[in-house]
């Protein structure tokens, strides 16, 4: 199921609450249809928006741009730096049960042996939003802080 009703320019009007009710509505892309380069961005709330790029730099990925995945599940981040962009952080995409409502769902996961603290600890899930568009949902994997989840967006490019 892909939600038509929710555009774009919607996702910044949600607070942070409301992305996990609409992530529950979605379905789990095919790891195949990740294939290629998408554009990241943040959504949500604009005090969210605003604090991202801080975490995002102090997690060792500041000027966060995206992902690219082959067909395989293997992935990797994708950040702009001094205008161009460079690829770092490797990443590996597994099908396993969401930590949000246990059902499918495709999951980006940051090997601690390649990825340094405190992004080991980090891992996202994602779901089709729409033909062009993945809801990911980033989910800190610590005690305490799991319910708390970041809203972004891969743009298919």
């Amino acid at each position: 199921m892909t939600v038509d009703t929710i555009t774009w320019p919607n996702l910044n009007d949600l607070w942070l609450r409301e992305f996990r009710p609409l992530y529950k509505r979605l379905d789990f892309p095919l790891l195949e249809s990740l294939q290629g380069t998408h554009r990241g961005e943040v959504v949500g709330p604009r005090w969210v928006r605003r604090l991202a790029p801080v975490a995002f730099a102090l997690g060792g990925l500041g000027g966060w741009w995206g992902k690219r995945f082959d067909a395989a599940g293997n992935g990797v981040n994708i950040v702009q730096r001094g205008g161009r962009l460079v690829e770092l952080m490797p990443v590996r995409v597994v099908l396993r049960p969401s930590l949000v409502d246990g059902k499918a769902c495709l999951t980006i996961i940051y090997p601690p042996e390649t990825t340094p603290f405190p992004m080991s600890r980090v891992m996202d899930e994602i779901r089709q939003l729409d033909e062009n568009r993945l809801l990911g949902l980033a989910i800190i994997q610590q005690r305490g802080l799991r319910r708390f989840s970041l809203p972004f967006v891969l743009h298919r490019t």
